[in-house]
């Protein structure tokens, strides 16, 4: 927001100025005015296009960002699987080292 003008900087009425003047003196004021706040509004438009566009920026950054750890929890829950696979494997094969040192110890037994 502009700061009001400085009552110092505001012309003050000659009497000896006709109306004309004194008026043109007000406009000159008011337009100089104006223009600082337009040049103010554009200067915020500006950062406002920057800002959103940055806003998208990171929203893009964000969107890969979530893919990659979509793509990261898949990847673990195929690993997970996979141990889990290998977990019961190990627990069949143990299941068959017991049945074949029970086949050997009847042999064994039999040879003796």
């Amino acid at each position: 927001m502009t700061p009001s003008p400085d009552p110092k900087k505001i012309p003050k009425r000659d009497p000896n100025l006709s109306a004309m003047e004194a008026m043109g003196g007000y406009y000159q004021t008011t337009e100089k005015r104006f223009d600082s706040v337009n040049d103010a509004l554009t200067e915020l438009s500006l950062n406002v296009v920057q800002l959103t566009s940055q806003i998208k920026e990171l929203a893009k950054q964000q969107q890969k960002t979530s893919e990659h750890l979509e793509t990261l929890g898949k990847r673990i829950d195929g690993h997970l699987a996979v141990a889990k696979e290998q977990g019961a494997n190990i627990s069949e094969l143990t299941k068959l080292v017991a049945t074949q040192a029970q086949t050997v110890q009847v042999l064994i037994n039999r040879a003796s």
